[in-house]
């Protein structure tokens, strides 16, 4: 399709001089201005709407139309509805109408009259990148130099158009190149937009965009796609509020197959901001005049704005050289004639280009009037949002990395200091202090659970919960709940084989006794460090996830990932003193010990009886059973509920009076005879007694508190301790290569270049707007 014009032709892009195959399509129109004659609509706001309509303009410049809708005119219709040709009338030049290159893409006319020559300037503003992917923030090109002759604009814009719908050649390639043979594009229609910048003293204050035309079909070789797609992009446009849609409808065709009209309807559906233009009016069937007479009327599919009638200039007329002025001659007289002449006046003003672009210069001054009040406030927030995102990005990596990192690793250690002060009031510690009734309930739960009868018994006696076991306030023990590893006597008996002496009888229980209990005391360690192991992955958590907040922008070059190492690694080693810390305490534990004898004797003949009291059904023996279960009565009063409590109470009475004080029934076991395996019985009463004396069920309560001091210490406060050194030494800020690691840590990555780059321009076109309107209320206020 393009071939480069060799450098010795090669002119100036707004030289008329470029090689464009005219025998070949596309075909251009060669039709000239005539600087003599040459008019344009020739309207101009007044005083205020003048300057709100400059100040519109000079935002959509600016692209603040992208960050904030602006007032706007969108000009759509179907294709060959004679669009084009509206929209030349306006400009006073004419289009391209090559049929393989209509309306392609959204060309934005800005029009403003200026004390100074006609000149227009050609811009590329590409939404989309090459790959048609939607940019952050729009960038815009000039498409050549400023052109100052009408005559040269037509293939400016055809060139223009042919670059945006090959979007990864060069466009500059298409302001030079030779345009021959049959045109071929990488897309068919493109969102990127052609804006006009055109100034004049003749111009008329006004914008407007000219979308591609509704496709009804694509014929055989077309791609249906488009057909969505034209849609989609016109619905972008007219979808907004402050979007005024200048709706074409030819007069040559059927009304309801017009697709423009159905759409415009959808998105407009009172018909408050649409401003019907009907097209074509010298091909009005003879004797259907009156029904498109009665759109202007507005007696049919009425329009607040009301419907407009045009006639243009068809290509032939322009083509024998036709001028601008006279095509407005030749309009004007052409409504003089019936059937136009006969509308009423107020109608009247519904015909010609001139009424439908004084009626639209009307319309976008008095929405411009209205839209001003509201930028101000408008440009305040979404300022406000764009600088706070850019405050949320990372720093841009400077010349000193290493200073940077020593920055952002001494801010983080203020962060962990200030997250760990927050999890240990509401987080961290209350999770502790949750974990810590279970802990407690599971080292109680080690205590040994003995059954003073044998395990082969067919049919044992029902467990009896000791009621006088000592129960803290946190940790309640059920009735009949297993409290640790279930003992029955025979196991008992097995072992004292194994420590039989050859001192005397018996003296060997104390020894059975405390394998026993350092047996026990070795279940509380699984515990222990399983809560150890819970501490540490809670911290673990926490500090992940204030890692990911707190860097999350930093993970292009393996800074985060060297964060999360390094903390990772510190919090290991925190984690490996407390287990050391809680090894040493159950140490200490398997030293069993007391040093208070009374309590200990005390709960020693407590669970003596106990056990024997347990053992009596199964040894045959019902009097120690009753005597367990039987109540002794206080009250001499209370009448004895059986013959065996009045029994018992007696041998009391008279036990006491000879000087033998019985204070429990259960005291009278002692004097049964011995039990063969008194000294089974006496081993499981030492090691119950053991853990059931007050001392050591305080001790216990001190060894839970010991072990959450080492954890808070070793582990919450440890990892506040030794933060700054870990990170220091992990980072190796003494090496050699320091510079080229902090360097390579601190990359960026190109999302966030990209994303950084959209909001500084976003933000510059935010404060260059609101500059606009500042001057904008010093000229309006003065």
């Amino acid at each position: 399709m393009l071939s480069a014009i060799p450098q010795s032709q090669m002119l100036s892009p707004s030289s008329s001089a470029m090689v464009i195959d005219i025998g070949a399509p596309p075909s251009l129109s060669s039709t000239k201005v005539d600087p003599m004659t040459e008019a344009t609509i020739g309207l101009h706001a007044d005083g205020h709407a003048q300057e709100g309509l400059q100040l519109v303009n000079r935002m959509q410049s600016i692209g603040l139309d992208h960050d904030i809708a602006l007032p706007m005119i969108a000009v759509m219709g179907s294709q060959s509805s004679g669009k084009s040709s509206l929209i030349q009338g306006i400009v006073g030049f004419p289009l391209p109408k090559a049929d393989s290159l209509c309306t392609r893409c959204p060309i934005e006319c800005r029009l403003a009259r200026s004390d100074g020559a006609w000149q227009c300037q050609v811009i590329l503003r590409m939404l989309t990148d090459e790959a048609g992917k939607q940019r952050g923030s729009p960038v815009s090109y000039s498409f050549g130099d400023m052109i100052t002759s009408k005559d040269l604009i037509e293939e400016r814009i055809f060139r223009a158009q042919l670059a945006l719908l090959n979007p990864k050649e060069d466009f500059n390639e298409f302001l030079t190149c030779a345009i021959t043979g049959e045109l071929s594009f990488e897309s068919t229609f493109s969102t990127n937009i052609i804006c006009l910048e055109i100034s004049g003293r003749d111009e008329p204050d006004l914008t407007f965009v000219d979308l591609p035309g509704i496709i009804q079909n694509v014929g055989r070789d077309g791609n249906p796609d488009d057909i969505s797609l034209v849609e989609k992009l016109v619905v972008s446009y007219i979808e907004r509020d402050n979007c005024f849609i200048l709706l074409t409808i030819p007069c040559e065709t059927d009304f309801a197959t017009q697709g423009a009209h159905t759409l415009a309807r959808r998105y407009d559906p009172e018909g408050k901001r649409t401003v019907g233009v009907l097209t074509k009016p010298d091909r009005i069937p003879k004797g259907t005049e009156k029904k498109w007479l009665d759109y202007v009327r507005g007696e049919k599919d009425s329009l607040v704005c009301g419907w407009y009638a045009v006639k243009q200039p068809d290509s032939e007329s322009l083509r024998l050289g036709t001028t601008w002025a006279q095509a407005r001659f030749y309009e004007d007289n052409f409504f003089t004639e019936k059937p136009w002449a006969e509308l009423y006046p107020p109608w009247r003003r519904h015909l010609g280009t001139k009424n439908l672009v004084a009626k639209l210069c009307e319309l976008l001054a008095e929405l411009v009037h209205k839209r001003i009040p509201e930028l101000s406030n408008e440009l305040t927030s979404v300022l406000d949002t764009t600088s706070a995102d850019l405050l949320k990005l990372p720093k841009l990596p400077s010349g000193d990395s290493v200073s940077q990192i020593h920055e952002l690793v001494g801010q983080f250690r203020r962060d962990v200091v200030d997250h760990l002060g927050k999890i240990g009031g509401d987080g961290l510690l209350q999770a502790i202090k949750l974990d810590r009734t279970n802990f407690k309930q599971e080292l109680r739960s080690a205590a040994p659970a003995f059954r003073p009868w044998n395990s082969s018994l067919t049919k044992p006696p029902a467990v009896v919960q000791p009621t006088f076991v000592f129960d803290s306030d946190d940790v309640r023990v059920p009735v009949g709940a297993e409290r640790g590893p279930v003992i029955f006597l025979d196991e008992v008996v097995g072992k004292m084989s194994e420590f039989a002496t050859r001192g005397l009888p018996d003296d060997y229980s104390p020894d059975i006794a405390k394998s026993y209990i350092r047996t026990c005391t070795a279940l509380w360690r699984q515990p222990t460090i399983r809560l150890v192991n819970a501490v540490h992955n809670t911290l673990s958590r926490n500090i992940e996830s204030l890692v990911n907040k707190t860097f999350e922008h930093y993970e292009y070059g393996g800074f985060k990932s060297e964060v999360l190492h390094i903390v990772g690694a510190h919090l290991k080693t925190c984690k490996d003193r407390a287990i050391e810390q809680v090894e040493a305490l159950l140490r200490y534990e398997q030293k069993v010990h007391t040093e208070n004898a009374g309590f200990y004797r005390e709960y020693l003949d407590k669970f003596l009886t106990h056990y024997k009291a347990q053992r009596a059904p199964a040894d045959g023996r019902p009097a120690l059973h009753h005597l367990q279960k039987s109540p002794y009565n206080k009250s001499s009063t209370e009448k004895a509920t059986s013959d065996f409590q009045a029994s018992i109470n007696l041998v009391m009475t008279h036990l006491n009076k000879i000087g033998v004080p019985m204070s429990d029934p259960t005291t009278l076991a002692k004097l049964l005879p011995p039990d063969s395996d008194a000294t089974a019985l006496m081993v499981m009463a030492q090691a119950s007694a053991f853990f059931e004396d007050v001392v050591h069920v305080v001790a216990y309560r001190r060894f839970v508190d010991y072990v959450l001091i080492a954890v808070e210490d070793e582990l919450v406060a440890g990892l506040e301790r030794g933060i700054s050194e870990a990170l220091a030494q992990g980072f190796r800020f003494s090496d050699a290569n320091v510079v080229e690691r902090c360097q390579a840590l601190l990359q960026e990555s190109p999302n966030i270049a990209e994303l950084r780059d959209s909001l500084l321009k976003k933000q510059k076109r935010l404060l260059d707007a609101r500059e606009q309107l500042s001057l904008y209320w010093d000229i309006t206020s003065s």
